[in-house]
């Protein structure tokens, strides 16, 4: 049986790298990746826009972006505390190149698709006074909190004919 070794005098510390392996690995990913996700934007599958919730003392404001969107393509809606965006665009939208190309030639680059996005609300959001803005790509929808009750001190009374004392017999 013949053995196969690495002479130990060409091994240098400065030219060995242990984590090689994992850099090319990761760098294979990273072109996979890469690949499958331009696919998916460019199929409109799977996608779903950048969501932003931000919150103060008197309301709750989501961001959602759609750059390129008009506002006729998204829809808000609310019921039973449950708030749902919706978006939808047709693909379809294509222009001729006639530049540097031959006339007739048409490519797509605009995004389309649809989406949906349901977000549970919490009791204490004032659904009659939810307010949404579109805005160049932009979508806010300002969920203002209802007041909360200040706590009441209640005066306790007695029942009638307990200052009597009892007496036994």
């Amino acid at each position: 049986m013949k053995t196969f070794s690495t002479p130990t005098h060409n091994r240098s510390p400065a030219l060995w790298d242990p984590f090689s392996a994992f850099v090319e690995m990761r760098r294979h990913l990273d072109v996979f990746m890469h690949g499958v996700l331009s696919q998916q934007c460019i199929s409109g599958a799977n996608w779903r826009p950048a969501i932003d919730v931000d919150e103060d003392e008197h309301s709750f404001t989501i961001h959602i972006e759609v750059p390129g969107w008009e506002k006729q393509d998204v829809a808000v809606e609310i019921g039973q505390h449950i708030l749902t965006i919706r978006g939808q665009r047709g693909g379809d939208n294509t222009h001729e190149i006639t530049a540097g190309r031959s006339a007739g030639q048409s490519a797509g680059g605009r995004r389309g698709g649809s989406f949906s996005q349901s977000l549970r609300l919490p009791p204490t959001i004032a659904a009659e006074h939810i307010r949404a803005r579109f805005e160049r790509g932009l979508l806010s929808v300002r969920l203002p909190k209802q007041r909360q009750a200040e706590p009441q001190r209640l005066a306790i009374t007695s029942a009638p004919g307990s200052d009597r004392e009892l007496v036994g017999g």
